[in-house]
């Protein structure tokens, strides 16, 4: 029973700390940035491992100056942010030419308080067991390991 506490604590944990990583990362950039106009140059594609495609928008800043600063970083998502043509509002850091859409960050933050609620909650459960809950009765399992699987952890809702 108390490696099972402790492995719901440490992927809670885990999974709390991730959370908070991504909030974090879009708040430092909110405030580091300015409030910008931004037109979605392009949006580049790539397949997944499952097959999926993933989106990751060029952004170029609504601007008269030429050359117009350019930016498409490194931040993939499903589905795509925005079509190819838009102008979206956005945040521009000058500084390091980093360029995020209100609707990137909007949902970087809920990835992170998604992460943070359910870390949240699977540490809760481990003190649940801690103070004699059965594992059996808790509504978010999680599974590390296993005679049926090779590696990796699962974490499964009832």
């Amino acid at each position: 029973m108390w490696w099972t506490a402790f492995k719901y604590l440490l992927v809670g944990a885990l999974f709390a700390l991730v959370g908070t990583v991504f909030v974090g990362s879009s708040q430092g950039f909110v405030k580091r940035s300015e409030p910008a106009q931004l037109i979605v140059l392009d949006m580049h594609d790539k397949r997944d491992p499952d097959g999926g495609i993933m989106y990751r928008p060029v952004f170029g800043l609504d601007t008269d100056m030429r050359p117009r600063p350019e930016y498409s970083g490194n931040i993939w998502m499903w589905p795509a942010p925005h079509e190819t043509g838009d102008i979206v509002s956005g945040r521009y850091d000058a500084e390091s030419g980093e360029m995020r859409s209100d609707r990137m960050i909007g949902r970087g933050s809920w990835i992170g308080r998604f992460g943070q609620i359910l870390g949240g909650l699977v540490m809760l459960q481990g003190v649940l067991m801690v103070f004699g809950v059965p594992e059996v009765l808790l509504p978010i399992r999680v599974r590390i390991g296993g005679r049926r699987r090779r590696s990796g952890f699962q974490v499964r809702f009832r």
